[in-house]
């Protein structure tokens, strides 16, 4: 664990001696505010569930709900750590939910189809504030890892569909907040899904999956290009970020590629410098294992369950931001 904290702080010199090059502004107070919608990668809090006071006897509950709990012996997700950096400290509404008077609109489960109409994040959001987007504030959005698993996964459609889709609905939530007074995107690419626990685990119900269930194996070749079609998309296609920077040029799009960061740490290599085994004993899921061995360090490992990253791998999210988002043009 030594090594991997001395490679944290390295990684976050290096994203600060490099982001002038990367386009998104690092310095604290560049932005007013920072508004986050998204799915459970970024959910701190706005989710409902039953809660326990053993995380053993749930098996289907989000590390991203615990972060502060006392059911989990850790911390923080990746926006967390990119709040504290711009410096809205843990009191500030940058760490909370919308539902506890945050800024946070990010809630588990959630899809592209979920960030508009009228129960949508960014309706919501805008609703709260009179139609109207502060313009000095920075607007974040991870979301479309659970469109590829329902849509693909579990309902076998193909994936140039989903794709165009969620792009479409990606573009009017944008073009929705711009016409507001948003000014600066922060748009983070799909994690490749095909190197999770999910993905690669044969064996569905040890992932909490009903009796029966397909393994996500046999598309895993679906889902793998699914990823990377939608990233190159949303950057490239005529509904994607670069059209919207051509038609609003007093906005600031930054795209963050995430799935890299992930096959990176997913590979078991001699050469992988983060040394992160996505499984341990053959185990995919790290709650499991933790949960029969509570000395046991989630953070040493890539995944806390089937999907959801640790804390530690939340932090390698959050300098990936620092360090490698690029402004389209």
């Amino acid at each position: 664990m030594t090594r991997l904290l001395s490679l944290l702080a390295a990684t976050l010199v290096f994203a600060l001696s490099t982001a002038a090059f990367a386009g998104l502004p690092t310095a604290p107070g560049s932005f007013s505010h920072i508004y986050t919608f998204g799915d459970s990668l970024s959910d701190v809090g706005n989710a409902i569930l039953p809660h326990t006071s053993n995380l053993c006897d749930v098996t289907t509950i989000p590390v991203t709900n615990l972060v502060g709990s006392d059911d989990y012996p850790g911390g923080k997700l990746w926006i967390n750590v990119l709040a504290e950096h711009y410096g809205f400290g843990p009191d500030s509404p940058e760490q909370r939910g919308v539902f506890h008077g945050g800024t946070n609109y990010a809630i588990s489960g959630a899809m592209v189809s979920n960030l508009l109409g009228d129960r949508g994040q960014v309706h919501f959001y805008l609703a709260m504030h009179g139609n109207k987007a502060d313009p000095k504030a920075l607007y974040v959005f991870w979301i479309g890892s659970n469109d590829i698993i329902e849509r693909i996964f579990l309902d076998r459609e193909a994936p140039g569909t989903v794709v165009a889709d969620s792009i479409l609905e990606m573009r009017a939530a944008l073009i929705k907040l711009y016409h507001a007074g948003a000014r600066h995107f922060l748009i983070l690419g799909l994690p490749d899904i095909s190197y999770t626990p999910l993905a690669t685990n044969s064996n569905p119900e040890q992932l909490g999956l009903p009796l029966g269930s397909p393994t996500l194996t046999p598309v895993n070749s679906l889902v793998k290009e699914a990823c990377l079609t939608w990233n190159k998309a949303l950057t490239e296609s005529p509904l994607g970020l670069k059209s919207l920077a051509a038609q609003h040029p007093n906005a600031h799009y930054y795209f963050v590629d995430i799935a890299t960061l992930l096959s990176s740490l997913g590979h078991l290599k001699e050469d992988n410098p983060y040394n992160l085994p996505v499984t341990i004993n053959g185990a995919p899921n790290v709650t499991q294992v933790w949960c029969h061995n509570p000395s046991m360090n989630p953070d040493d490992f890539v995944f806390f369950n089937d999907i959801h990253p640790t804390t530690h791998a939340h932090k390698l999210v959050a300098l990936r931001v620092l360090s490698h988002a690029v402004e389209v043009k």
